[in-house]
């Protein structure tokens, strides 16, 4: 299993760096520019909220990435020792007309334990799921059509709340603390 998931890490890496000259680059300007500069960075799960509980690391980690308009997912779930839980996503984000678009076409789940696991290749949601991008101050807040998924960004970090999350649509609400941020603009100040 530690080797299948190296290799998933591998090749998400890959894909991730091959794909930041694609045409989903940079909004103009206005809001949708300003999302996307906040929305950009690496970020790491702090805690992960299931709806009985609040896990924190080691039950659980994560990282979360979004540059030059792609996403890159990375998600272990250690809560239940004999069902963990590794996930590998990448796909894409695009911001446009005060909405914000995103898809994970590539997604890699892995559940058992040491003696016994599966993998699938489902994401956690069919398709693109779109979200109304308003700010309230520097924090920025995403709401899916729906309703049942929102995002909080801030130049701290993010908040996720999903009410139908993953195959099982449960409620999940992450909190991630931001790594990094626009790396363009860290060059630039360097």
């Amino acid at each position: 299993m530690r080797l299948f998931l190296v290799t998933a890490l591998l090749v998400a890496n890959v894909h991730l760096c091959l794909s930041n000259g694609s045409a989903l680059g940079k909004p103009p300007g206005g809001m949708d520019r300003r999302a996307f500069d906040l929305m950009t960075g690496v970020y790491e799960t702090v805690s992960w909220n299931d709806g009985r509980q609040v896990h924190k690391t080691p039950a659980i980690s994560g990282r979360w990435s979004f540059m030059n308009g792609r996403t890159m997912a990375i998600i272990h779930n250690r809560i239940d020792p004999k069902n963990k839980i590794a996930s590998v996503g990448w796909g894409y984000g695009i911001f446009a007309d005060g909405k914000f678009k995103y898809a994970y076409p590539e997604w890699v789940t892995v559940k058992g334990d040491e003696s016994q696991s599966t993998v699938t290749a489902v994401g956690p949601f069919e398709g693109e799921r779109e979200y109304e991008v308003s700010f309230e101050g520097e924090r920025m807040v995403m709401t899916s059509k729906s309703g049942k998924q929102v995002w909080e960004v801030s130049p701290d970090g993010m908040r996720y709340t999903d009410q139908e999350w993953g195959d099982d649509k449960v409620y999940a609400q992450r909190i991630w603390k931001r790594l990094s941020g626009n790396l363009e603009s860290e060059a630039k100040e360097k």
